[in-house]
Parts: C-alpha cells; structure tokens; sequence
C-alpha cells in the first residue's frame, strides 16, 4: 500500500476549511409558514401574553413609505379577544409590525410593555438551524485538519527514519 503523500493531507485539509467558510457564508432560508406560526407563539408565551395564534399564516408584501418593501408571513392572533396581526419578515423573521389596534382605531390590545416584549421574542429559527449545522461542520473540519497534520507529521517521521 502507498503511503499518503503529505500534499494530500494538506489539500484535504483546505478542502475542509473551504467547506465550513462556505457554511458560515450561506445565506440565511426564508423561514416557512408553520415557523412563522412557532416564531409568533414563542414571542407571545416569552412575553406573557395570552395569545390564540392562527395555524395559517398568509404571505403578502409589506409597504414601507420610505424603504423598499418586504415580503411577510401575517401571522393572526387573537388576544383577550381581539384580534391582531404580527407581519414577519419571511427572511430573517424579524418583526416589521404588529397591529394590535382595536376594531374602532381607537385604542391598543397590548400594553406598551407587552409591545416591546413580543417584538423582542422573536427569533429567527432558520439562523438558528444554519448555526447549528454551522458549528458541526466547524468542528468536523477541526478533526479533519487535526487527522491531516497527525498524517503528515507521521508520514514525515517514517520517511526521515527509512532514509537514516
């Protein structure tokens, strides 16, 4: 059997740091409708509201005056028995608005308090997964370019002993 050559190990060693650079470069997936429904219900409970969040989310735009506009999934709850909107930003599930005014304009469903603490709960759960599977690939190219150099080093003792 031929030994490695110690080239090889340094190729396989690249390979594994372009691999996980590429990883952590990707970009981030849309979140999904049923995320968007998990993202709401997370941000509701870790805020202390007591919401009824709708299974269905829709996927509309959402119209800024000044910025470009922003596809959202329009996640609907209901909460002590109004009904409100959370617009969630479909990249990144961050919360672009939440209206929670009452059927008359008149006044707001959540507090002030529970406003920034709902729009504080929201967690984007694609990063999370990227991250995640980032870090494994991260580690298992640790090992790999752990287990080339010990190949390369190794090759390098046997050969400077086969020549003494």
């Amino acid at each position: 059997m031929r030994p490695l050559r110690p080239w090889l190990c340094a190729l396989l060693g690249l390979v594994a740091i372009g691999v996980v650079g590429a990883g952590w470069l990707a970009d981030v997936p849309d979140i999904t409708a049923a995320e968007a429904v998990e993202v709401a219900e997370s941000a509701f409970g870790g805020a202390g509201v007591a919401a009824t969040v709708d299974p269905e989310p829709s996927a509309d735009m959402y119209l800024y005056r000044t910025k470009p506009p922003v596809e959202v999934w329009i996640v609907r709850a209901t909460v002590r028995s109004t009904p409100i909107e959370v617009f969630l930003a479909r990249s990144g599930a961050q919360p672009v608005s939440i209206d929670d005014r009452t059927a008359d304009g008149g006044d707001y469903v959540l507090s002030e308090l529970e406003y920034a603490a709902v729009a504080r709960g929201v967690e984007d759960p694609a990063l999370a997964r990227l991250v995640r599977r980032n870090i494994t690939l991260t580690l298992a190219a640790v090992l790999v370019v752990a287990t080339a150099l010990a190949l390369a080093a190794l090759m390098t003792a046997h050969r400077t002993q086969e020549h003494r």
